[in-house]
């Protein structure tokens, strides 16, 4: 099983684009927190996790509301 983990995006596009090619490399993805800044392109970022069509856990980091 091969395992994507990331942190830290704070809703870089593009960063999350880079991010996208392991991910598509991936059968599951983790992300360790930070996926937004204080919660700004929340909704944006975890609609680009649709997009990976894999399973994704999320943990909130101390930039999440």
């Amino acid at each position: 099983m091969k395992i994507f983990a990331f942190t830290d995006n704070h809703g870089e596009k593009k960063l999350f684009n880079k991010q996208s090619i392991n991910a598509a490399k991936s059968d599951i993805v983790i992300c360790a927190g930070d996926l937004t800044w204080f919660g700004n392109k929340q909704k944006e970022m975890l609609e680009f996790f649709d997009t990976w069509n894999r399973p994704v856990f999320a943990i909130h980091g101390n930039h999440e509301l």
